[in-house]
């Protein structure tokens, strides 16, 4: 839209024109393969990056002394991990 100035003049002057656009794109995305595929591995990255920064700031931590936000960062992760792993169990879908 940032290219089009049609488009662009549809966004400023009605404000259901951006929502539905959206939700146009959303349901492209939702019924091409590739889109489920990006979405898949999009989350799945970013997840993994996610726990690069989250050991990267506990080691910081260690490393400035800061031994204590380091363990409370690491109880963090452990009680997400243990609330999702009760969730698993008790939906019966828990797999080794």
């Amino acid at each position: 839209m940032t290219f089009n100035n049609a488009l662009q003049e549809l966004d400023k002057g009605l404000i259901w024109f951006r929502p539905m656009m959206n939700r146009v794109a959303m349901r492209l995305l939702a019924d091409v393969a590739w889109g489920a595929k990006f979405r898949l591995y999009t989350g799945a990255a970013l997840s993994i990056m996610d726990l690069a920064t989250d050991i990267a700031t506990i080691i910081r931590f260690f490393g400035e002394g800061r031994s204590g936000f380091a363990w409370a960062n690491i109880v963090f992760i452990g009680v997400s991990l243990f609330f999702q792993g009760q969730h698993c169990i008790y939906r019966r879908e828990f797999v080794f």
